[in-house]
């Protein structure tokens, strides 16, 4: 079990440290306090600094910050840096990956069965024990012990990643449409999904502490509800009001470009 209580004695270092998202780099690996969920964000900042350098930047100026946020990322990004690099890659070429309706109803079955089995068959297990042997075969060369943190699971997710590619180009291709108002109301509820994934551990852990163990269906129930209404109210300054956000964003980057002509125009 994740044990943080050692952070909490040194606020001034650790809150810095997680508010740049360092705990799954070369420092790591380190949770933030009790949120042991929320080891995954410093990977996803991280990646999309590299992806902002390999998509934003030009010239020698692309290659510089690719290797420099790369070499910062350290091994346990590297591990998973290919699952969600796939994803990107799905993205920008779904379009080009055309098949029957019926070979597409095929790929997603068999898909979905294959992870069943995976799970059910010990194959997770099987893959777990290759990548401890993967990550001893690291300490044999890093100058310092490697700690797998998030990537501790890493050859299942390669696993688990290549099964989700395959569901989801047989879904691009199903020829199934939801309605305009199922369709509306998942879009809405995918609208909480961050603000759920920031709050729902948060709120878990405050119940154990507050002597919450086994709380029957209707104590289960009741925590749903304030997960579910603690997550809506999060969503309110946070998802919700991302097009007023975007628009401050923008106007402070204009500002900043008009101030950079003007400067530019007085020389």
């Amino acid at each position: 079990e994740y044990a943080p209580e050692w952070q909490y004695p040194k606020p001034w270092l650790f809150v810095p440290f997680h508010w740049t998202f360092l705990g799954g780099t070369w420092f790591g690996p380190m949770d933030p306090f009790s949120m042991a969920s929320y080891w995954s964000l410093p990977y996803e900042v991280w990646y999309y600094a590299l992806f902002g350098c390999a998509t934003l930047l030009q010239g020698r100026a692309r290659w510089i910050g690719v290797a420099l946020v790369f070499a910062f990322m350290g091994p346990r990004m590297w591990l998973l840096l290919p699952c969600w690099w796939i994803g990107v890659l799905l993205h920008q070429h779904i379009d080009r990956l055309r098949m029957g309706q019926a070979v597409a109803w095929l790929l997603m079955g068999l898909a979905v069965l294959t992870y069943v089995v995976f799970v059910t068959s010990g194959g997770r297990a099987v893959l777990d024990q290759e990548s401890r042997d993967l990550y001893a075969w690291f300490n044999t060369w890093l100058p310092s012990p490697f700690k797998p943190g998030g990537t501790v699971h890493a050859l299942s997710d390669y696993a688990v990643a290549l099964m989700f590619v395959v569901f989801v180009v047989g879904a691009a291709n199903c020829g199934h449409a939801f309605g305009p108002r199922v369709a509306a109301l998942i879009r809405a509820l995918a609208g909480y999904t961050f603000s759920l994934y920031l709050i729902h551990f948060s709120l878990l852990v405050l119940m154990k502490a507050a002597g919450v163990h086994h709380p029957g269906i209707a104590g289960f129930l009741g925590v749903l509800g304030l997960i579910g209404a603690v997550t809506w109210l999060m969503a309110q300054v946070g998802e919700a009001r991302r097009p007023v956000y975007r628009r401050a964003i923008a106007a402070v980057l204009d500002a900043g470009l008009a101030l950079r002509r003007r400067l530019a125009g007085a020389r």
